[in-house]
């Protein structure tokens, strides 16, 4: 017979839970609610101005960004920001997604598929960079791949790493998942048990300055080898001590610029997005990162060149200690990326850095 002081226990428990999770729910229906009731003032407020149907639509879109997760009145703020910082930069395309949860994953996941989906139809490749939210963001892309569609990693170290956040694992464990096993993926050398059979030289020979030509349209490169990436996607790494930048200061005692302010595929940038790295073989940081530098993956879009068509930077702020804003900006301000995924945090912070300007601009319109 059961003891029905802990069964009393246990039912006491159960409901602290259910009231719980209702108070959770009740707070999804307030904030739904508040939406519902934002948009239909906004609506009344059109029609009474004699708006035309198109802003209704932006408005409804806003409503289905913030219920997806997304905050579309910082995406404007952090583009505003940006373009105000570089105006000569607006010539190009800038997509900004500020998600309202701190991980960052789903959302990338979301932007990813909508280039993947390019593969049902004509060969893609997608570049690929390692860490913690480029791995969760692969963690959480849904659907079935094949054949057509490659995957390209961007960048690596010769330092030692989590081996769960290398690019090479990244990529394997993506296309381990059922109906992706057809997909063509490449992987960089940087198991130390085959990194030790190599000497320097032919290290970068081989798997430095051969697999950098994959990054835009070689000439040289063999039929059977990835195309030019047509998408890259790439975490940026500020002056935290997890990042590239500290790990190469403190492991190999390169020394860096004091004006580096953080690093994009592992190379580190100062703040106008300059690549702080000398010419082969003068330049220490290249012995230590495998990969394209992310000036030399601009190349892409150079007409006749390659094919590049988005360099999406995620960048968040958990499990940081040193926030990503700054690293950010320069990489903007250095023509290095067009797409941004990241959180409020880190939105707050770019729109900080830069002086508002004296009229907002609505790019709703």
């Amino acid at each position: 017979m059961r003891d029905p002081k802990e069964e009393l226990g246990q039912l006491v428990a159960r409901l602290g839970q259910l009231n719980a999770t209702m108070g959770q729910l009740q707070a999804d229906v307030a904030r739904l609610r508040s939406l519902y009731d934002d948009l239909r003032a906004r609506v009344e407020s059109l029609g009474q101005a004699g708006s035309d149907v198109e802003r209704l639509r932006a408005l409804c879109l806003e409503l289905f960004a913030q219920v997806g997760g997304r905050d579309p009145m910082r995406e404007n703020q952090v583009k505003e920001a940006l373009l105000t910082d570089t105006p000569c930069r607006s010539d190009r395309s800038l997509q900004v997604y500020v998600g309202l949860s701190e991980d960052l994953g789903p959302l990338a996941a979301r932007l990813f598929e909508s280039y993947a989906v390019e593969a049902e139809r004509t060969p893609t490749s997608i570049g690929i960079s390692g860490g913690r939210t480029i791995g969760r963001m692969m963690e959480s892309v849904r659907g079935n791949y094949g054949e057509k569609l490659w995957l390209i990693p961007l960048s690596g170290s010769r330092l030692p790493k989590d081996v769960r956040i290398s690019v090479n694992t990244i990529i394997g464990g993506f296309c381990s998942r059922p109906g992706r096993a057809e997909v063509r993926a490449w992987q960089l050398p940087l198991d130390p048990r085959v990194r030790a059979e190599i000497d320097d030289d032919t290290y970068e020979r081989v798997f430095g300055a051969e697999l950098r030509s994959y990054y835009i349209n070689d000439p040289h490169r063999r039929q059977d080898d990835p195309l030019a990436v047509h998408y890259a996607f790439t975490g940026i790494g500020s002056l935290d001590e997890t990042s590239a930048v500290p790990r190469l200061r403190r492991l190999r005692g390169v020394r860096l610029p004091a004006q580096v302010v953080g690093d994009m595929l592992d190379w580190p940038i100062d703040e106008h997005g300059n690549v702080l790295a000398d010419e082969p073989p003068d330049d220490p940081v290249r012995r230590y990162i495998v990969g394209v530098r992310p000036d030399e993956l601009q190349k892409g879009r150079q007409q006749g060149q390659g094919n590049l068509k988005k360099v999406v930077v995620v960048a968040g702020a958990a499990g940081v200690t040193v926030t990503k804003e700054r690293a950010v900006l320069a990489a903007w301000r250095g023509g290095l990326f067009d797409a941004l995924v990241t959180d409020v945090v880190t939105a707050d912070r770019i729109v900080g850095l830069v002086p508002a300007r004296a009229h907002s601009v609505d790019f709703r319109r």
